[in-house]
C-alpha cells in the first residue's frame, strides 16, 4: 500500500489506525509544525517505509518558499497558514504560536517520491484543502482514494466535486468532517 497524509499532526489518528497493520510500501507523512514532528515520528516508529516531511503543502503555483503557521498547543488539529482560522476555533492571539516553515507544492511532493500511482491521499490542511486539491494534477497522478476535510470548504465544494467528477472520481458520502472520493474502477474504501 502507498499512502500520503498531508496534515498528520502528531499521529495517533484514524489514518494511523488504518495503516499501522498494513503492508506499507511507501508512506509519506507531512506535518509542518516542528513541535509535532517528534511525536509523529514516535507514533510511526514501528511502521516500515515511512518518510516524514516537515513542510507546509501549498498549491504548486504559490511562489513563497516559506509561510507562517499559526497554531496552538491547546488543539493540535487547527494549525493553519491563516491566523483567522485558528481564531475561528475560539483561540485568542494569546493562545496562538507562530512558526515560519518551508513550503512544498502538492504536485512537487508527489514527484519528489516518484509517485505515479497512489492508493490513498489523506489531506487535512486547515483552510488550504480546496486550493491544494484543485491544483493536484489528476492527469499525472493515479490516486485510488482521496479523503479530505470538507467542513471548511463549503464555498468551493461544488467546484471541487466537479473537478473530481471530471477526472473519473465517484463522490462518497460526507462523514462528520471528511469526505472521500474514489477512482471509478470498482474500488470501494471502508474505514475498518
Amino acid at each position: 500500500m502507498k499512502f500520503v497524509q498531508i496534515g498528520a499532526c502528531a499521529g495517533g489518528d484514524e489514518v494511523f489506525d488504518f495503516v499501522k497493520d498494513k503492508d506499507v510500501e511507501l508512506g509519506i507523512l507531512v506535518e509542518p509544525i516542528p513541535d509535532f514532528y517528534d511525536r509523529l515520528c514516535d507514533c510511526y516508529k514501528n511502521v516500515n517505509n515511512i518518510y516524514v516531511e516537515q513542510v507546509a503543502v501549498v498549491p504548486d503555483q504559490v511562489e513563497d518558499k516559506t509561510v507562517r503557521m499559526h497554531w496552538t498547543e491547546k488543539h493540535h488539529g487547527v494549525g493553519s497558514v491563516f491566523k483567522e482560522h485558528v481564531h475561528a476555533h475560539g483561540y485568542s492571539d494569546d493562545d496562538i504560536k507562530i512558526v515560519e516553515v518551508p513550503t512544498c507544492g502538492i504536485n512537487s511532493l508527489l514527484k519528489k517520491y516518484d509517485i505515479k500511482d497512489l492508493d490513498y491521499l489523506f489531506i487535512d490542511v486547515e483552510g488550504l484543502d480546496a486550493a491544494n486539491l484543485l491544483s493536484l494534477d489528476l492527469n499525472e497522478f493515479n490516486i485510488d482514494v482521496i479523503s479530505y476535510e470538507w467542513f471548511h470548504i463549503r464555498d468551493q465544494e461544488q467546484q471541487l466535486i466537479k473537478h473530481f467528477w471530471d477526472h473519473g472520481y465517484a463522490i462518497g458520502p460526507n462523514r462528520k468532517y471528511d469526505r472521500s472520493v474514489y477512482k471509478i474502477k470498482g474500488h470501494r474504501f471502508e474505514w475498518n
